[in-house]
C-alpha cells in the first residue's frame, strides 16, 4: 500500500485496524480466475475499493477497501463468495454510536421534572382563576341584593298611605308602626299604595307589608288583603344580616319608635342601619309618604 504506515494484512473476511484515526481495512483474497474487471491502481498510487493488483503468489488478487470508522452500517459489506465488496459494510464495534438511539434515564427524569413543574404551575393558575371568579360572583350577588333591598324599601316607604288596618283578630292597627330595630318582629309595618293589579283581581290597590329579620336575613312580608288576612310566605331580601336599627324623623327630631300616637300618622323620614355578618354597616335615609304633608291645624278667630 501507499499509506505511510504499515498495515498488517489479515485473512479473507477479517478486519484489521490501520492505526490511522480508527479506520478499518477490509482484506479479502480473490481467486485469479475471478477476473480483473473494474480493478486497478487508483489515483495517487494507492489501492481503492473495486481495483486490484497481482500479489505474485499463485495468481491471487488482493482487494483492499479502506473504510472510515464512522461510516455507519451502509457503504461496504460482505458480498458473494465470502469477500468484502463496496456498497455493503458491517459495524466494526469500535466506531461511534448509531444516531438511532433512545433516551437515557437522566434525560427522561429531567423531562418528567420539567413537565411536572409546568403542570403544577398551570394547576395553580387555574385554581387561582376559579377562586377569583367565585369571590367576584359572590360579591356582585351581594351588592345586587343590597341594591334591590334599598329599592324596595324606597318604593314602599315613598308610597306609604294614610290607611289604618286590622289584624287577623280584627283589632285596629295604625297606618304606620315602626320599632327600634330587629329585636322586635315585625320591626316595621305599613300600608302602601300603588299595588299594580295586572290580572284585574278583585282587590284594592293598597297593600299591607311588614319587615323583619329572621335566620340572619332581612325579609319582607306581604298581605293579600289590608284587613284581617293572614300573611303570604316571606320573601328574603338581604342575607347575612346581623342587626338592623331604625329611627324616625318628625319636625327635625329623631325617635327610636313610631306608632302614630304623636298625632301624626306618618313620619317625615326614616333612617335604616344594617350591620352585616362581615362587620360592614350600611346606612340609608328614606322619605316616607312622598307628597305627604301633615294636616294644617285650624286656627279659630276669636271675636274681639
Amino acid at each position: 500500500m501507499t499509506a505511510r504506515r504499515a498495515v498488517r494484512l489479515g485473512v479473507a473476511g477479517r478486519v484489521a485496524h490501520d492505526g490511522l484515526g480508527g479506520r478499518v481495512i477490509s482484506l479479502a483474497v480473490i481467486p485469479a480466475d475471478a477476473g480483473t474487471h473494474g480493478r486497478g491502481r487508483g489515483a495517487a498510487g494507492r489501492w481503492v475499493p473495486g481495483q486490484a493488483r497481482d500479489d505474485g503468489v499463485g495468481g491471487g488478487v488482493i482487494s483492499l477497501a479502506v473504510i472510515p470508522a464512522n461510516a455507519g452500517t451502509q457503504g461496504c459489506g460482505r458480498g458473494a463468495a465470502g469477500r468484502w465488496v463496496p456498497g455493503q459494510a458491517r459495524d466494526d464495534g469500535v466506531g461511534r454510536r448509531s444516531a438511532e438511539h433512545g433516551f437515557t434515564l437522566v434525560e427522561v427524569m429531567v423531562s418528567l421534572l420539567i413537565f411536572g413543574m409546568i403542570a403544577a404551575a398551570g394547576v395553580a393558575i387555574l385554581s387561582f382563576s376559579v377562586k377569583a371568579q367565585i369571590a367576584t360572583g359572590t360579591k356582585l350577588d351581594d351588592l345586587g341584593a343590597l341594591t334591590r333591598t334599598m329599592s324596595i324599601l324606597s318604593a314602599d316607604l315613598g308610597q306609604a298611605a294614610l290607611r289604618g288596618t286590622r289584624d287577623e283578630s280584627g283589632a285596629p292597627l295604625p297606618a304606620f308602626v315602626g320599632e327600634s330595630g330587629s329585636d322586635v318582629a315585625p320591626m316595621l309595618r305599613l300600608v302602601r299604595g300603588g299595588w299594580t293589579n295586572i290580572d284585574g283581581a278583585a282587590r284594592s290597590s293598597t297593600q299591607k307589608v311588614a319587615y323583619r329579620v329572621a335566620d340572619g336575613a332581612l325579609q319582607r312580608i306581604a298581605y293579600p288583603m289590608v284587613d284581617g288576612a293572614p300573611p303570604l310566605p316571606p320573601a328574603m331580601l338581604l342575607p347575612n344580616v346581623r342587626q338592623v336599627r331604625l329611627r324616625y324623623r318628625l319636625g327635625g327630631a329623631w325617635s327610636d319608635r313610631w306608632d302614630g300616637v304623636q298625632g301624626v300618622p306618618l313620619p317625615e323620614a326614616m333612617e335604616l342601619s344594617v350591620q352585616r355578618t362581615d362587620g360592614l354597616v350600611y346606612r340609608q335615609l328614606f322619605l316616607v309618604g312622598s307628597g305627604y304633608a301633615p294636616p294644617a291645624r285650624e286656627v279659630q278667630n276669636e271675636a274681639p
